[in-house]
């Protein structure tokens, strides 16, 4: 009687390890519920609506077999610009030392966010694709908790979880269930300005660099910093605050560097924006000639996409004004759209406007409780038809 106690005994015995952990590992994650139970609801809505459109998102999870210049398209959540992540960190860079007539489009893709899918694979043996995927993800719910940790910071928890529900529901918010860069862009942009917030200067520098390395975007960062450490000498006299702003550019200025180094041409980035990306300086392409092209053919829906993501931004320009958030918080979200809508065939589309997420936090702030609910199933059917119209029918760009 007593071995057979026993033997029923050990299947528990094995087994509480795992339950400890499991506790260990819900009591870690639980002040974070909020945010993560609104981000996995988004991800749902996104498979979903795939579904319903008749595909697939779960189809073709395979490792990246062709150039992205060419061949049969992996998976429905792997198209756009994940085709060039992928390949990157599959890859690598096709660079040598070359003149500039060697360049090419790759490069004009930064390099942290190829290095962490390339790292995924290797750990786990995942195809590249698959890695890439479970990177998104995965980043995604890290940026929607940075996101909320600043908000809360900033205004308290209960604005913090309204706010974070509405990001997750943004209509630009289903390219965080992509290949795309924006998850580790935000959530590292997000660290950096709540490390600013509580005077952690060379956290917040390193949080810069890493996103400065992810997107060129990114580097708004690093007038962030330096906004803030000036202020910080000015009040307090600590000048450990230079730390920041010092460290902020280390990412973007690596890569530039290894660029000019394997095409000897200083200017190497830009030269390929403009020559692959049509990506050169030009502000007027992105509003004048956007608003001139929905006009006139208003069935255009890149031309909607962008109208609409003008008079956002408008709209988003003014809460930011009656907000008033911490300088640097502001800097950083009206930078990222002007370097978007600084560039000609870019300008405000709506997962530029999810990366300048402070944008998104000061409408939303804006929402009577009334309409908070109308709010997120208006915005979360926009961002359903707008994963549908991006990754199955290729007729959007992200």
């Amino acid at each position: 009687m007593g071995t057979t106690e026993a033997r029923l005994g050990s299947p528990a015995t094995s087994v509480g390890p795992l339950a400890e952990t499991g506790r260990r590992v819900a009591g870690a994650l639980a002040p974070w519920a909020c945010p993560l139970t609104f981000y996995l609801l988004s991800r749902q809505i996104v498979l979903v609506a795939l579904q319903l459109a008749g595909v697939s998102p779960l189809a073709g999870a395979v490792p990246w077999p062709v150039s992205p210049t060419g061949g049969r398209i992996p998976h429905t959540l792997a198209v756009w610009d994940s085709g060039w992540y992928l390949y990157i960190a599959g890859h690598g860079y096709v660079t040598a030392l070359h003149p500039a007539t060697g360049f090419s489009a790759d490069m004009a893709f930064f390099p942290l966010f190829p290095a962490v899918i390339r790292a995924t694979a290797a750990l786990s043996g995942l195809p590249t694709t698959v890695a890439g995927l479970v990177d998104a993800f995965l980043l995604g719910a890290g940026a929607t908790v940075a996101v909320w940790c600043l908000v809360r910071e900033i205004g308290g928890r209960a604005e913090a979880d309204w706010v974070v529900a509405l990001w997750c529901l943004f209509p630009g918010s289903y390219v965080l269930s992509m290949v795309y860069a924006e998850g580790l862009t935000v959530l590292c942009a997000a660290a950096c300005l709540l490390a600013l917030l509580r005077r952690r200067w060379l956290v917040a520098g390193i949080a810069a660099a890493l996103a400065g390395a992810t997107q060129p975007d990114a580097l708004v960062l690093v007038a962030c910093c330096g906004w803030a450490a000036v202020a910080d000498i000015r009040q307090r006299r600590e000048w450990a605050a230079l730390l920041a702003p010092a460290v902020a550019p280390l990412g973007a200025a690596a890569y530039l560097v290894y660029l000019w180094a394997r095409t000897a041409d200083p200017l190497a980035w830009y030269h390929i924006q403009a020559r692959f990306w049509h990506g050169q300086v030009d502000p007027a392409r992105s509003t004048v000639a956007l608003v001139a092209r929905f006009v006139g053919h208003p069935a255009d829906p890149g031309a909607a996409v962008a109208v609409a993501g003008l008079a956002f931004l408008a709209a988003a320009i003014l809460a930011v004004r009656r907000w008033r958030p911490p300088a640097v918080v502001s800097i950083f979200g009206l930078g990222v759209v002007a370097a978007a809508l600084a560039s000609g065939p870019i300008g405000a589309r709506p997962r530029f406007l999810l990366a300048a997420f402070p944008l998104v936090v000061a409408v939303a702030r804006l929402v009577p409780r009334r309409a908070q609910m109308p709010s997120l199933l208006a915005s979360g059917s926009l961002m359903a038809i707008l994963a549908v119209v991006t990754t199955a029918g290729l007729a959007l760009p992200p």
